[in-house]
C-alpha cells in the first residue's frame, strides 16, 4: 500500500485506507458529509496498471542495459496521481479543492430521469447546443448565464442550480434508454447508470463476448467475465471451472508429491487435507 522504502511499509491497510491516505477520498462525496472511497478493488487495479507499466519499462531497460532492477509500487502513491492537478493547484492558490458531490465538474454531473440516473457532460459547445436542441428549448441557451462558452466555464453555484433544475425537470419525463438514444443521435456525452444485473444484459457486452458460460459441478451453468481486453490471435477462454475444495488432492499429492492413495484418508483424519 505505501511502498517498499516507506516508513509505513508495514502498516495494515486495504484499498479504502489507500484511498484515504492518497487524498482522493477528500474529493469524493457530498461537501457536508464524510469523504468517500471508490468501491471494490479499484485501488488494486490502478496500482496493478502502474505496476504493469513499470515492469514493462524495467524489461525494456534490461534489454538495453543488461541489468535488472527492483520495481517498487505504492498503491496510495499511484492513487494520489489521479488528482495530480489538484496538488499543483493547491501550491499555486494555497487552497484545496473540496468535494462536489455528484457534480464532478461544471456541467458534468449525475441527474435523475424517470427510471434511474444519467450522467450528463456538456462541457463542450457542441454538446451544450445538442442538449438544448434535444430538450426542444434552444432559447434556454441564450440566457445570460449560459450564452457563451466563457460564461459557462466558471459558473457560480446559482447558475449550476439553475442548469440542474432546468434539465432535471425535462429528464423526468424520459427513461434512461430514451435519453441515451437521443443523446447518441446528437453526439452528446451522456450515459445511463446501470445496476449489476442490467450490465449482464447489455447488448454491447454480449456482442464483444465479455462474458462466457462455464459449467460448475455444483452451481450449474454460470456466466463468468473474461479479461477486459481482446487478443486477436490468442483469445482468452476458460478451459475448466474453478476447482472444488480438495478436488485435486489425489492428483497433486499422489501424482506430484509421491504419496500413495492409502495415505489420503490418514491425512484427512489428521486435518492435513
Amino acid at each position: 500500500p505505501f511502498g517498499w522504502d516507506s516508513s509505513q511499509r508495514d502498516h495494515a491497510a486495504n484499498p479504502f485506507t489507500s484511498f484515504a491516505h492518497s487524498g482522493v477520498s477528500m474529493r469524493m462525496g457530498e461537501p457536508d458529509l464524510h469523504p468517500l472511497s471508490m468501491p471494490l478493488y479499484v485501488a488494486g487495479y490502478i496500482g496493478g496498471i502502474s505496476g504493469a507499466g513499470a515492469t514493462m519499462s524495467a524489461l525494456l531497460a534490461r534489454r538495453k542495459l543488461s541489468q535488472g532492477q527492483h520495481v517498487d509500487i505504492s498503491e496510495a502513491e499511484t492513487l494520489s496521481m489521479l488528482f495530480g492537478g489538484s496538488v499543483t493547484m493547491s501550491q499555486l492558490t494555497g487552497g484545496a479543492r473540496g468535494r462536489t458531490g455528484r457534480r464532478l465538474l461544471n456541467f458534468n454531473q449525475a441527474l435523475y430521469c424517470r427510471d434511474g440516473s444519467m450522467h450528463v457532460i456538456v462541457t463542450e459547445p457542441h454538446w451544450w447546443d445538442g442538449l438544448m436542441d434535444m430538450m426542444g428549448h434552444p432559447e434556454w441557451a441564450q440566457e445570460p448565464e449560459f450564452a457563451t462558452p466563457e460564461a459557462r466555464r466558471q459558473p457560480d453555484a446559482e447558475t449550476q442550480d439553475l442548469f440542474e433544475a432546468m434539465v432535471q425537470a425535462w429528464m423526468a419525463d424520459y427513461d434512461r434508454e430514451e435519453l441515451f438514444e437521443m443523446s447518441r443521435a446528437r453526439g452528446i456525452n451522456m450515459a445511463p447508470y446501470y445496476t449489476s444485473p442490467e450490465v449482464l444484459g447489455l447488448e454491447q457486452l454480449a456482442k464483444r463476448g465479455t462474458f462466457t458460460e462455464v459449467d460448475f459441478p455444483r452451481a450449474g451453468r454460470v456466466r463468468m467475465p473474461l479479461p477486459p481486453y481482446k487478443l486477436s490471435a490468442t483469445p482468452p477462454q476458460y478451459t475448466r471451472p474453478a476447482p472444488l475444495l480438495g478436488e485435486h488432492n489425489q492428483e497433486v499429492l499422489c501424482g506430484l508429491l509421491g504419496y500413495e492413495r492409502e495415505d489420503l484418508p490418514v491425512l484427512r483424519r489428521l486435518g492435513v487435507i
